[in-house]
């Protein structure tokens, strides 16, 4: 499941959250769900919360360049 939360105001970069593990490589067996962005022109896509695991993330937004990034994060075992 994707939930996009926020596109830059050129729609270059997407931030979204996602329990799918095949979205970067390291994520194959993380059950959690992850915050992420998408670079639209390179097809790069970045975990955000990937030093912060286990962690499930929610609400992720951009700022209007797309070049900063924030999002909740709560501790997975709650």
């Amino acid at each position: 499941q994707i939930n996009v939360g926020a596109v830059s105001w050129d729609g270059r970069y997407v931030g979204f959250t996602s329990d799918a593990d095949d979205l970067v490589g390291g994520t194959e067996d993380d059950p959690y769900t992850n915050a992420f962005v998408r670079d639209t022109q390179t097809g790069d896509t970045t975990q955000l919360n990937a030093s912060l695991t286990p962690t499930d993330t929610s609400t992720v937004v951009l700022s209007a360049n797309g070049r900063k990034a924030a999002f909740v994060a709560g501790p997975a075992y709650v």
